[in-house]
């Protein structure tokens, strides 16, 4: 764990320091830090990293019928004559990178905070095992990034569909992102966002928490057979990671949505991400099939909870900041050794199993 400690330091020191004139800076080292954290692990970081080292190894993959674009990025770095090593650089690269992009371009409030968010409660640790719906993941933020230029929403449409079409032969849960197309429509609908319509959100995630074995149900009816079989092992469903800590810091997102005298389409587009994020959640405590869903909405989350905390008064800003920094990394910290992605064990090295 010394690793993401040192991390969690420098992280710290930068939330003492961050302003408006270094805070490029500051985030700009702090992922290429991530960056050599995931390029440079070996082969036994994440319970699924080895596996992949291997399948490159071998030229062969028994998913090549299904994620048909990983395979065919998998064979294109291979046909290049990269080593190992240089295929974990090459994937790491392309899951950080768009990651780094977003939260640069999405809010340039708290970006220290955020991305401690991204570590402890955010898709860091599940980043670091599942290459090939991680690299969905960033198609996805890759899309929202572009679509945050475009000001005429017929191309923004076009984009988002693009994206989703490119990400789905990573990895088939990237099918969910079609819900953000009626997302990115209604944030531009002011009267969604009265107080008592807001309110009335913290009720949506409850309705998943007790219905969530029905959802998965459905939902396993368009999934793949090989997935199936792969999810029912899937994550920790623990109701403390799959709803206390997301409800949680949803309820403290919509008291402070409500409170804003002024809320902008990101953040009412980054709110709705918070809903349904919160929503697969808590439906997954009861069906870990749907916690893959959530992930495509996590970034978008953690944004907004940086965003919403800058508006705080100074004294209650710096409290609070501080004060979910050392519960979210205290909960990592925690929760992590033992825990079915097996990031825990850090270490470097290039043959390493």
């Amino acid at each position: 764990m010394w690793v993401y400690i040192i991390i969690f330091l420098f992280l710290i020191i930068g939330l003492s320091y961050e302003n408006r004139n270094n805070t490029n800076k500051l985030l700009g080292f702090a992922f290429f830090l991530i960056f050599l954290l995931f390029a440079l692990r070996s082969y036994n970081v994440g319970s699924d990293t080895n596996s992949y080292i291997l399948e490159y190894i071998w030229g062969t993959s028994d998913l090549r019928s299904i994620d048909k674009g990983f395979a065919f990025l998998t064979g294109a770095i291979y046909n290049f004559g990269f080593p190992p090593r240089g295929f974990l650089i090459i994937i790491s690269f392309i899951i950080v990178v768009p990651v780094y992009l977003f939260i640069r371009r999405w809010t340039p409030d708290n970006r220290m905070f955020i991305t401690i968010l991204y570590m402890t409660i955010g898709t860091m640790a599940f980043n670091l095992t599942g290459m090939r719906q991680s690299i969905a993941i960033s198609v996805i933020l890759s899309s929202l990034i572009i679509i945050s230029y475009l000001k005429r929403p017929i191309f923004q449409y076009i984009v988002l569909v693009l994206s989703i079409a490119l990400a789905v032969p990573f990895h088939y849960s990237s099918q969910i992102c079609v819900l953000f197309l009626p997302l990115l429509y209604l944030s531009k609908r002011k009267f969604i966002f009265r107080n008592k319509l807001i309110w009335i959100c913290l009720c949506v995630p409850i309705v998943g928490l007790f219905l969530g074995s029905y959802y998965g149900i459905v939902i396993e009816r368009f999934m793949v057979a090989k997935y199936e079989n792969y999810e029912a092992n899937f994550g920790d469903a623990n109701i403390i990671s799959y709803f206390i800590i997301p409800y949680t810091m949803f309820i403290y997102v919509t008291w402070l949505l409500s409170k804003a005298k002024e809320i902008g389409v990101v953040e009412r587009f980054s709110y709705l991400c918070a809903l349904f994020y919160t929503f697969f959640a808590s439906a997954s405590v009861y069906m870990p099939i749907l916690a893959r869903f959530e992930y495509y909405f996590s970034l978008q989350f953690m944004c907004l909870i940086g965003c919403l905390t800058a508006r705080l008064p100074k004294k209650e800003r710096s409290l609070v900041l501080y004060g979910i920094t050392a519960i979210c990394i205290a909960f990592f910290l925690i929760v992590v050794p033992g825990g079915t992605l097996s990031i825990d064990n850090y270490m470097f090295g290039t043959d390493i199993f």
